[in-house]
C-alpha cells in the first residue's frame, strides 16, 4: 500500500473514531436506582407515569404498578416530575348512560401533575445505590 495512502486513511480513521466518541455518552456507572410510591390524596395510584425531567440529565421514567410503585434509573440531581394516570371507563353498550361513553378516560390526578412544568413536584436522586422517594400528590 502506498504510504502516503496509509496515512490519509489512518488520518481520517483517527477523525471517525473521535467524532463517533465525543457523541457517546457515559449512562452507565453514573445511573441510580430509584424507587417509590406515587400517590394521591394519601392513596397509591393504581396506574400511570412517572416522569423525571432535568435540564442537565435525560429524562427517565416507569410505569406505576397496581399499588403505586414505580422504579427507574437516573444520574444523580435535581429533577422536575410529571405523573400521568388515566383511567379507561369500558361502557355496557346493553346499557347505555349519558354519564359515560364507551372507553372514555378519567384523569386520576390533577391536570397539572401531567407537566413537570407546572406539577411543582421536585426531587433529589443522590448518588446512592438505592433512593426511596415517595411521590404524595395533592
Amino acid at each position: 500500500m502506498d504510504p502516503v495512502a496509509f496515512s490519509r486513511n489512518r488520518w481520517v480513521m483517527g477523525c471517525v473514531l473521535c467524532v463517533a466518541l465525543a457523541g457517546c455518552k457515559n449512562t452507565g456507572s453514573d445511573q441510580y436506582h430509584v424507587e417509590g410510591v406515587v400517590s394521591y390524596q394519601g392513596k397509591p395510584l393504581p396506574l400511570g407515569l412517572v416522569t423525571f425531567v432535568s435540564d442537565s440529565h435525560r429524562p427517565s421514567d416507569s410505569l406505576i404498578d397496581a399499588e403505586g410503585r414505580y422504579a427507574l434509573e437516573a444520574a444523580a440531581g435535581e429533577y422536575k416530575v410529571a405523573v400521568v394516570a388515566n383511567q379507561t371507563i369500558t361502557g355496557d353498550p346493553a346499557k347505555p348512560s349519558i354519564d359515560i361513553k364507551l372507553d372514555e378516560t378519567r384523569p386520576l390526578v390533577p391536570e397539572k401533575y401531567n407537566d413537570y412544568q407546572t406539577s411543582g413536584v421536585v426531587v433529589r436522586v443522590e448518588p446512592s445505590p438505592t433512593n426511596k422517594i415517595d411521590i404524595p400528590l395533592k
